[in-house]
């Protein structure tokens, strides 16, 4: 017997019923939640961060290696989606001079994280941060996706399926 291997769509962010409708029609076993458990009460962010993530469009972001790079745990050849703020701003195109000032920064970045300056201290999240509208527990999260997403497969779904 073969054994099964889990499929999930990876795109530029899931944070809801819809999204994991979509992801299961086209052919997911299932999706990856990351910056929508940011904004929840157990995350371990700091408050004005967790606003910040409530705050954005989602087109408030970009791709770099700067958030890595002044953490030290860089992966060759890949990037991290992150909110565009000051310390990406100072650093953006000048990448040789953080990886030689990595420590300093790396100070700063920690003081902003700690003090919640949403400035300073870089904020990996996606796209999907336009969809998140406020900081309930985890659980509720989850159960609230898997509410959006059953109303949407007894209600629409048939409907479509119909027109066939």
């Amino acid at each position: 017997m073969r054994s099964r291997r889990l499929r999930c769509l990876r795109q530029s962010g899931f944070a809801d019923g819809r999204g994991l409708v979509a992801a299961l029609a086209l052919g997911a076993d299932g999706i990856l939640l990351g910056t929508r458990f940011l904004a929840t009460i157990e995350s371990p962010l700091h408050p004005y961060f967790k606003q910040a993530v409530v705050e954005s469009d989602g087109h408030d972001t970009q791709l770099s290696e700067i958030p890595d790079i002044a953490a030290g745990l860089v992966w060759p050849g890949a990037m991290t989606r992150s909110r565009r703020n000051r310390f990406i701003e100072r650093w953006a195109g000048r990448e040789w001079a953080l990886r030689r000032d990595r420590i300093k920064a790396l100070e700063g970045l920690n003081a902003a994280r700690k003090s919640g300056d949403v400035e300073e201290g870089p904020l990996s999240m996606g796209q999907d941060a336009g969809l998140i509208y406020d900081i309930p527990p985890a659980a509720e999260i989850v159960t609230r996706i898997a509410q959006q997403a059953e109303k949407i497969l007894v209600e629409k779904m048939p409907r479509l399926n119909a027109r066939n």
